[in-house]
């Protein structure tokens, strides 16, 4: 996008004029960046340390939202994280129901229970085996 202005108070303006109006449009990916929040943000935003942030993301990425590197620090876009933590949450009707049908259908289909064996069933499964 080019603009011309026409200063006839002096060429030095208009040329400055032009030359900002340029750079507006070159690099005009600048002003619809969205907000990129820093790590200390989140841990604020999550209530948790730097400390704890970092670790999750190294150990346990599924615990926080997908974050974008820059150099050495590390982003994260606001957009992402508010949809993330909409995408996460627990507590509402179609939420429980899914994870309560999903927990039924898999022990079904499994037949076991999860977790370790009670002793019973250890006995059993010692005397089924004699």
């Amino acid at each position: 996008m080019l603009i011309l202005i026409n200063l006839h108070v002096d060429t030095r303006i208009s040329v400055l004029i032009l030359i900002h109006f340029i750079n507006l449009t070159k690099y005009s990916w600048r002003y619809k960046m969205e907000k990129l929040i820093t790590e200390n943000e989140l841990a604020e935003l999550f209530r948790n340390s730097v400390l704890t942030i970092r670790r999750n993301r190294s150990a346990h990425p599924e615990r926080l939202p997908p974050h974008i590197k820059i150099g050495s620090s590390v982003r994260y876009r606001l957009s992402t994280v508010l949809k993330w933590l909409e995408e996460h949450e627990v507590g509402s009707e179609t939420t429980c129901a899914q994870n309560t049908t999903a927990k039924t259908e898999s022990s079904q289909a499994t037949g076991r229970r999860r977790g370790r064996p009670s002793k019973t069933e250890t006995v059993q499964a010692k005397n089924a085996g004699k």
